[in-house]
């Protein structure tokens, strides 16, 4: 089935960019605090 592939390779995709984003966040706790910073901002306004 040719949309399970593409759903497969999607999920993939997700885990990868998943993966990397918690690599760097276990790099720099300041990244999460701007990051949280950004959310609440957004939520905000």
């Amino acid at each position: 089935n040719d949309d399970r592939k593409k759903l497969i390779e999607e999920f993939k995709y997700i885990d990868r960019v998943m993966n990397v984003y918690f690599e760097t966040v276990e790099k720099s706790e300041f990244q999460v605090e701007k990051l949280l910073d950004l959310v609440k901002e957004k939520s905000q306004s």
